[in-house]
């Protein structure tokens, strides 16, 4: 016979205002309760009969099963001291009508595990199996040390203890168990019942496997699972988390793009909706930075003006021309705050968040891509406008590249009728043509040019935060610059910025190989006689033609790979893409999805 033990006595109090009126199993994910979801998987895995600890707002949890799961044979036991005591505990009021099953089933009840998951491992007919996961650092809690097979279980790590091993070697307890009937009576219980009088109620069950493990090798065996199946919710971020990896394929790549970064997290899926270089920093600029980082972490960075010193090292342009910015983000909102009484338009499309920051003061000038070009709407801006102009070039999303030729013929006409020409040259460096006017001739020439760059994107370290407004309006630049803080840049980005121009050769090695990669990957479109505009950023930009319920994106994040498509977007009619460029391994998995996509889809 075979039982199941929930846990389920605890506050749930790092969830806050989820839990202040009920108890952290009754939190739902996706529209479902915790405890009805894991109840439903314990049945599906031919568990019979489960005993629930139950404690903080019990009664409630009582009624909700019953009242849900009628039929079942479900029973429950109180813990009247849950808010002074812990899981060791729960387990021990619940260990003597445990002990008379072959097979118990211990869950903790705030965890999400995919029900198929969970069947097969309750299908496992091994003896003391620990459901595991590999270990990532931002994970809290129990880890074990596996055996070469990652089969055999050689010990428990307590969650103070992580830090002294190396992180490939361990692996997350996911907090369901089976136990035998046998090793629960003969051994566990005991144990169990020595710790608790041996140092208090307030312990983990946890501590009491990392005390036997040691002396009873090969005891615990380990059923491995990987992150995309689970998650623990201990917290809002959590519980978000698992409403993520808790929905289909193409609600779960939508949800996972609006959280806008931090997507090394999630290593089941690779971001190409990010744009960044994937050539640079180089190996050794890494091991450099690696190095200074933990000095760095534990000292102010320099102030704002010493950072526009370094800067200059690395750029064309004199110190005080320069403001430098945590991200071009932050550039932008301290320069649009300052030119408050100023109107601006632009050429759609365009990167949204212009219109977030600029709001009623930005107009988009009409132009449909691709029949109209950038240069052409270029000319409308300046013939049919009086606003500063906003260029992004090349242009975000589109590619397209504004040739700079045509930038500095319109420059005079703009200072003669008082406008200034804004230009966002993020993605210049990518660009096979030359077409910046970041150069002391020009920066020197234009006091109407506003030059705005985002180091993350070119230089591919977005994680540092790193944008700079060029110009030789240095009245202006004075004024963006008082906006700031005075320490408003990291010091590991002043690290970086302190190394760079010793890594020129290298940098321009990795935009040389972006290219190499980004005409390969347009050439496989090619092949496939895909609908591509030549793109001189570091991503590439098509159509796919539509097929009725045959979700791209869904597509490819099956396949572990994270896409967004752009529609509804103003100059652009139908559906596109945008993919950043990667090394070639991963534009080729891309390239095969997109290929296998056309040839089957989703049915």
């Amino acid at each position: 016979m075979k039982c199941a033990c929930i846990l389920a006595a605890g506050t749930g109090s790092r969830l806050k205002k989820y839990t202040q009126d009920r108890t952290k199993c009754m939190v739902e994910v996706n529209g479902d309760k915790l405890i009805d979801y894991t109840i439903r998987s314990l049945q599906a895995g031919g568990v019979e009969t489960i005993f629930i600890v139950v404690g903080y707002r019990g009664e409630d949890l009582v009624q909700h099963v019953k009242q849900v799961f009628p039929d079942l044979d479900i029973r429950f036991i109180e813990n009247p001291i849950f808010a002074s005591t812990n899981n060791i505990y729960s387990l021990k009021l619940a260990i003597p009508v445990l002990g008379d099953y072959e097979e118990v089933v211990l869950v903790e009840s705030d965890l999400w595990i995919e029900r198929s998951v969970a069947v097969d491992f309750l299908r496992d007919t091994r003896e003391n199996i620990v459901l595991v996961s590999p270990f990532r650092y931002w994970m809290d809690g129990t880890c074990v040390t596996v055996g070469a097979d990652k089969q055999e279980i050689s010990g428990f790590v307590a969650k103070a203890d992580v830090h002294l091993y190396p992180i490939d070697q361990l692996f997350k307890t996911v907090n369901w168990y089976k136990f035998s009937g046998k090793f629960l009576r003969d051994i566990y219980s005991h144990f169990i019942n020595a710790y608790v009088d041996a140092f208090g109620k307030n312990a983990y069950y946890e501590d009491v496997l990392k005390v036997i493990a040691p002396v009873t090798p090969g005891l615990f065996v380990s059923y491995v699972i990987d992150e995309r199946h689970w998650a623990e919710i201990d917290d809002e971020e959590d519980l978000s988390r698992a409403e993520l990896i808790a929905t289909s394929s193409g609600d779960a790549a939508r949800n996972l793009v609006q959280r806008f970064g931090g997507f090394w997290k999630y290593r089941f899926v690779d971001d190409l909706t990010l744009l960044v270089n994937p050539f640079f920093p180089t190996q050794g600029m890494m091991n450099e930075l690696c190095n200074e980082l933990g000095g760095a972490l534990r000292e102010y960075p320099s102030k704002l003006s010493v950072i526009s010193r370094i800067v200059a090292k690395s750029l064309p342009c004199e110190s005080e021309q320069i403001v430098v910015g945590n991200g071009a983000s932050e550039i932008m909102l301290a320069l649009f705050d300052e030119l408050k009484d100023r109107q601006f338009i632009i050429a759609p499309p365009f990167f949204l968040e212009y219109q977030r920051l600029i709001g009623g003061r930005l107009s988009v000038y009409e132009r449909e891509f691709p029949a109209t070009s950038l240069e052409t709407a270029l000319d409308g801006m300046v013939n049919e406008s009086a606003a500063d102009i906003i260029l992004v070039n090349p242009n975000n999303p589109t590619g397209e590249l504004c040739k700079s030729g045509k930038l500095l013929e319109v420059l005079p006409k703009l200072a003669k009728q008082g406008r200034k020409l804004i230009v966002d040259e993020s993605f210049v460096d990518f660009s096979s043509v030359n077409a910046t006017l970041l150069t002391e001739a020009i920066v020197n020439e234009h006091k109407n040019l506003l030059i705005i760059k985002s180091f993350g994107k070119s230089f591919g370290v977005p994680g540092v935060r790193l944008g700079v407004l060029v110009s030789a309006d240095l009245q202006l630049i004075e004024k963006v610059r008082s906006r700031l803080p005075i320490w408003n840049v990291s010091s590991s980005a002043e690290v970086f910025l302190d190394l760079l121009p010793r890594y020129k050769k290298e940098y321009q090695r990795a935009l040389a190989s972006l290219r190499r990669e980004r005409e390969y990957f347009e050439s496989q479109l090619e092949e496939m006689d895909v609908r591509y505009f030549a793109s001189q950023g570091n991503f590439v930009f098509f159509q796919l033609p539509e097929k009725p319920n045959r979700g791209f994106e869904e597509y490819c994040y099956k396949k572990g790979l994270l896409v967004k498509k752009i529609v509804g977007r103003a100059g652009l009619s139908g559906t596109y893409y945008r993919i950043a460029v990667r090394m070639r391994e991963q534009n080729l998995r891309v390239t095969d999805a997109i290929r296998e996509y056309l040839v089957e889809g989703i049915a």
